[in-house]
């Protein structure tokens, strides 16, 4: 893969409306979200040596309907190419309202902060997730005004090596107390041992966000696997696992 000359210099956005009238259930375990108008689909435009950035990306905007409430935004990055990115950002661009004891507005402002997906390398076909959040307080409002993709890079000589893991198998059900719970397992089927594991899922149309499994081990040598169980809200719909280890040197 050759050498970036420029980052990413632009963004072709479609706007993807949402038909479901069912509310939003949660990010996580904890915040409830409510049903949103808006999906963007951002594709980097970039120029650079390779005549597209194989890097696509899905996010989520919204606010929850809890109190106080919670702006968001969540979702994945794609590399589409043969080879892996490294450090990829996002920029979010946040509206915050400012107002007085009494409720009145007395400010509308513009933040940007800068966001990082969860692994470090983007691997080929793999999903990398992201996740951001702001609360809002009794005198601040939030609003998530947009997420675009920022910058990304090749591998380095320095860089680790990641590898994709098989998070493939799991199962959904209910705990002694009733609670909905999901169970499963990240098996190492690469030739290599890996560190740092980490798997995150999601419900297959992200109502719930994505959540971290609590994975007994994060050391695998091949053909090793470790289990993980954990509550997650969105065990009534379809599952989507990723999972990613970083290659013991």
């Amino acid at each position: 893969m050759k050498r970036f000359t420029k980052m990413l210099t632009g963004l072709l956005v479609l706007v993807l409306l949402f038909s479901s009238p069912n509310a939003l259930r949660g990010m996580g375990r904890n915040a409830r979200l409510s049903p949103q108008d808006t999906t963007f689909l951002y594709l980097p435009a970039v120029s650079y040596e390779l005549p597209d950035l194989p890097l696509q990306m899905y996010a989520t905007l919204g606010v929850s309907n809890d109190t106080p409430h919670m702006a968001y935004t969540w979702g994945y990055l794609l590399n589409t190419a043969t080879e892996p990115l490294y450090d990829a950002t996002l920029r979010v661009t946040v509206m915050r309202i400012e107002k007085n004891c009494c409720g009145q507005v007395i400010g509308i402002y513009t933040d940007t902060y800068t966001l990082k997906p969860v692994f470090t390398s983007t691997l080929p076909g793999q999903l990398n997730p992201f996740f951001f959040t702001l609360q809002s307080s009794k005198v601040t409002d939030y609003r998530v005004e947009s997420v675009i993709t920022h910058t990304a890079r090749i591998k380095l000589p320095t860089d680790s090596t990641y590898v994709a893991l098989d998070a493939s198998h799991w199962m959904t059900g209910t705990d002694s107390f009733g609670n909905s719970v999901i169970t499963g397992t990240v098996r190492n089927n690469t030739a290599l041992s890996v560190r740092d594991v980490r798997l995150l899922f999601t419900d297959a149309i992200y109502f719930c966000g994505w959540s971290e499994a609590p994975l007994l081990t994060t050391t695998l040598k091949s053909g090793e696997s470790t289990s993980y169980a954990t509550n997650y809200c969105g065990i009534d719909r379809p599952i989507i696992t990723v999972a990613q280890g970083a290659v013991l040197q």
